[in-house]
């Protein structure tokens, strides 16, 4: 599953505690929408810092992940919009959720501001509408096959000192077990 995924899911989990009914659906997908209220979630943005490497395993491979800071937009539409997403906000707190989140290997970190915004749908009717932004945190993993030295062998010839016939060759080996 992807991230985007499982943000969903885990937000349906908190939306399904509301004492109403208040569908999800991803906000850049087509298709109809469903009857007011509703919301939509959107990963707006993903930004990646620096990754980490695991060791190489025993046949060559090594995972390198990294995690991302997201920050994921709830659109909510209809009659009571506003009080809906505040209170899923506070849901996003329980235990059940944050267990929720830690199996899925993702975070809410910060819960902001809810934010109303009605839209002007004619000359004096209003629809409500609210939006609430929540910063995620969750990783990425790709494994890559890089292989591992097994074995080193390496010479060196010396020359100089008092008497060129005086210094033996050097050479050495380093057997590299595998891990």
């Amino acid at each position: 599953m992807s991230a985007e995924t499982d943000i969903m899911d885990v937000l349906a989990l908190a939306a399904a505690k509301l004492p109403s009914v208040l569908p999800l659906v991803f906000a850049d997908e087509n298709g109809p929408r469903p009857a007011k209220p509703y919301a939509t979630v959107a990963t707006r943005w993903a930004r990646r810092p620096r990754e980490n490497y695991a060791e190489v395993d025993d046949q060559g491979f090594r995972d390198t992940s990294s995690h991302r800071d997201a920050v994921v937009e709830i659109h909510g539409y209809g009659v009571g919009i506003f009080e809906a997403l505040d209170l899923l906000s506070q849901y996003l707190d329980t235990e059940d959720i944050l267990q929720a989140t830690v199996s899925r290997n993702i975070a809410f970190w910060a819960i902001g501001q809810i934010n109303r915004l009605p839209v002007l749908r004619d000359t004096n009717t209003y629809e409500p509408h609210a939006v609430m932004e929540i910063s995620a945190r969750y990783v990425v993993t790709v494994s890559e096959e890089v292989g591992f030295i097994e074995h080193v062998e390496a010479s060196l010839d010396t020359v100089g000192g008092l008497k060129d016939d005086e210094l033996p060759p050097f050479v050495f080996t380093i057997d590299i077990p595998p891990p």
